[in-house]
C-alpha cells in the first residue's frame, strides 16, 4: 500500500521546486500533512517516513 506520508512529503518537494525554479519563493514556506478521514484508519507514527509531516485524524 503507498504510504500517504511519502505521497504528502514528495508533493511537497516537487512543488517546493517548481515555485523555486519559477522564482515565486526564496524559502521553504510547504508544510505536509496529512487528513484521514476514515475513523478506522490507523496511522503508526512509529513506522512512518522521517520528517515534518503532521498527522490529523
Amino acid at each position: 500500500m503507498y504510504s500517504p506520508v511519502t505521497q504528502s512529503q514528495r508533493h511537497a518537494r516537487i512543488l517546493d521546486k517548481l515555485l523555486k525554479d519559477k522564482g515565486l519563493i526564496n524559502k521553504t514556506v510547504i508544510e505536509p500533512i496529512v487528513v484521514m478521514a476514515n475513523p478506522k484508519s490507523i496511522i503508526e507514527k512509529k513506522i512512518s517516513p522521517k520528517g515534518n509531516t503532521r498527522f490529523y485524524h
